[in-house]
């Protein structure tokens, strides 16, 4: 049923990395939902990634490359022989086919469904647009896909274009047979399978991993701007930020300052100084005792190792502590604060905040400790286990939140929430899936919100 097939509402930004260089892909889910959520999808399932292009035409009228065979990832399967593959589900063990869908061009004209259509279409087979390859059955697209290197109007109305290359076109067209996608990711838009208990705004949710997304999509060295070894004290301008993919420093104890536009900043080594200034940004700190400041708007601020203070500043803030004993401070607006492994402090201080808690495996001493928890401004609680597994114990002007018949030295203590009353506490607190399973083509698992950061 085409109601139980992925679908988008509206416009999305795929980008893919192909020999070192980068494919800029428009996804059109006004007018091609169903088609344009099925590759969605399945680029938020990586299942691109390592796909080679197993067909390349280079007629003068008739020219265009095509992947999204997953039996080309191996590279010990002939080209030859590739051409027929679909995607698997890997949990139902079913093969997913999708409609023919086109739109026909007119205000108010509609989107068919398993029919051949007559030009002129919403979405013609141009130069640079991206369809979805089938065999002659009219509901035999899957995961294969192709882009025309030139117009080929023959297509339109019998095959289902979904998108734009608005980008790289050149990268395309300098594709051979056989070269890899190295990998494909969702950088704007909605992706409908992204759910969080965490973050409930689904806009600042798809916005947060969008940004880290793009920021961690592997590329080589020469898309980011890389400061020396010493201690440097560097300002990001508007017009680096804009022509880099983030600016990394490397050893030593640096002071970074950001653009007035959204930036990635990646401390490395060293105890640093990491200040995103205006806009929303996305700053990690690396290996040593860093200070990270988000400032203005909505920032990701990632500890990682070793004991580190975040500051988010103004705006709806993601913090994580990372590795070891960290402090982190919301400041104004609805932020998240995670601790993660180690004994971290977490101020949320005004606005309605969300608190994540977790039992670490085989770590002795992981107890967070949250200052200032207010229960009439919406805070909120997230934890790791069972709420019917805890139980909530008032200590003077605390509430020590606790696996039943558990103890400190297990491990069971999630956390100790100061200034609270146990009942507030309880009826704040609420369970977060931290599973991390990965199966190949499978979505990821657990809440969406631990992919950030």
């Amino acid at each position: 049923m085409e109601e139980d097939l992925p679908q988008i509402s509206g416009l999305a930004t795929v980008l893919i990395v192909i020999n070192n260089q980068i494919v800029t892909i428009q996804i059109d889910g006004f007018n091609a939902p169903i088609t344009g959520g099925n590759f969605v999808d399945l680029v938020e399932r990586n299942f691109y990634d390592n796909v080679r292009f197993h067909r390349i035409e280079n007629q003068p009228e008739f020219s265009l490359v095509q992947a999204g065979d997953p039996f080309s990832r191996n590279l010990d399967i002939s080209l030859e022989l590739l051409g027929n593959g679909n995607f698997v589900d890997p949990i139902t063990n079913e093969t997913r086919f999708i409609p023919l869908e086109i739109k026909a061009l007119g205000i108010e004209k509609p989107i068919f469904y398993n029919e051949i259509i007559s030009p002129p279409v919403r979405l013609p087979n141009l130069e640079g647009a991206i369809g979805m390859a089938r065999l002659g059955t009219l509901n035999s697209a899957s995961s294969q896909f192709y882009i025309p290197l030139n117009d080929l109007p023959v297509l339109d109305g019998s095959f289902a274009i979904f998108g734009n290359v608005i980008d790289g076109l050149d990268v395309i067209k300098q594709a051979e047979l056989g070269d890899s996608i190295t990998a494909a990711r969702v950088t704007e838009g909605i992706v409908p399978s992204r759910v969080s208990e965490i973050i409930t705004n689904t806009n600042l949710l798809n916005s947060f991993i969008n940004i880290v997304n793009r920021a961690n999509i592997p590329l080589s060295i020469d898309f980011f701007a890389e400061l020396t070894a010493e201690d440097d004290i560097f300002e990001i301008s508007t017009k680096l930020s804009q022509e880099v993919f983030g600016v990394l420093a490397s050893a030593g104890n640096d002071q970074i300052r950001g653009s007035i536009i959204n930036d990635v900043i990646n401390g490395n080594q060293g105890n640093d100084s990491l200040d995103g200034r205006d806009s929303s940004d996305y700053i990690r700190g690396g290996k040593g005792l860093d200070l990270l400041f988000g400032n203005l708007d909505d920032d990701i601020l990632n500890g990682n190792l070793d004991n580190d203070t975040l500051l988010g500043g103004k705006g709806d803030d993601f913090l994580r502590g990372g590795k070891d004993n960290d402090f982190l401070v919301g400041g104004e607006g609805n932020d998240i604060l995670i601790g993660d492994s180690g004994t971290d402090n977490l101020r949320g201080e005004s606005g309605a905040d969300t608190f994540v808690l977790a039992v670490i495996e085989n770590q002795e001493n992981n107890t967070d400790t949250i200052e200032d928890f207010n229960f009439l401004e919406g805070d909120r609680i997230g934890v790791s286990e069972e709420i019917y597994n805890l139980i909530f114990i008032q200590q003077g002007n605390s509430t020590v939140i606790q696996k039943e018949g558990g103890n400190n030295i297990n491990n069971n203590i999630l956390g100790i929430v100061n200034n609270s009353f146990a009942e507030e506490v309880k009826s704040a607190t609420f369970l977060v899936d931290f599973s991390n399973i990965s199966i190949p083509d499978a979505l990821p698992s657990g809440d969406a919100a631990l992919r950030i950061g």
